[in-house]
């Protein structure tokens, strides 16, 4: 069983959310470097009035560009410094290049004994729902989720307590 962080986690890319989620059990956020999706920076601000949000980018101007845009945005934030000198593969220097030791070092203060997140929803409920693709995106709209497949919907309406019967009745009105 892996190691459990409850509070969620903003990463650049996928590489660095492939390598942090096989070592923790964690909620990651991946902002794809400069890219930062207006979908995700809302539901970051709306995450981040629930909770603290820890923020481990790369150490170069991508990085600093995200740091920048979430404390414009207010987004209350972590902010989690790597060693870059034991985070080298290569030419590569990166979150997705650390050695363990070092992710685990980053992470130690943040270990949860369980999760402080209360699971109303679960993916086979959301699956269930049968929800079609315009339908799951104008509810990730209206809940602020950003763009979700149903697992991280699920996960998502629970980080922000999402109220089940509120989101159960906005199914219904737009007639999946």
């Amino acid at each position: 069983m892996k190691p459990l962080i409850s509070l969620p986690l903003v990463v650049e890319g996928t590489n660095d959310a492939s390598y942090i989620s096989s070592m923790y059990e964690i909620e990651i956020i991946v902002l794809n470097g400069y890219e930062c999706p207006k979908e995700e920076l809302d539901y970051l601000k709306e995450l981040s009035k629930k909770t603290k949000v820890l923020l481990l980018t790369d150490p170069d101007k991508a990085g600093q560009e995200i740091r920048g845009k979430l404390h414009q945005l207010d987004i209350r934030f972590v902010d989690l410094n790597i060693d870059i000198s034991k985070c080298q593969k290569g030419n590569k220097h990166g979150v997705a290049e650390c050695e363990k030791e070092e992710i685990h070092r980053v992470f130690e203060p943040f270990l949860a004994q369980k999760s402080n997140v209360s699971l109303e929803f679960s993916t086979n409920e959301i699956s269930g729902l049968g929800l079609n693709k315009e339908t799951r995106n104008q509810l990730c709209t209206k809940f602020h989720l950003g763009k979700c497949n149903n697992k991280k919907m699920a996960q998502r309406l629970n980080s922000l307590g999402v109220n089940k019967e509120a989101f159960l009745k906005e199914v219904q009105k737009l007639g999946n």
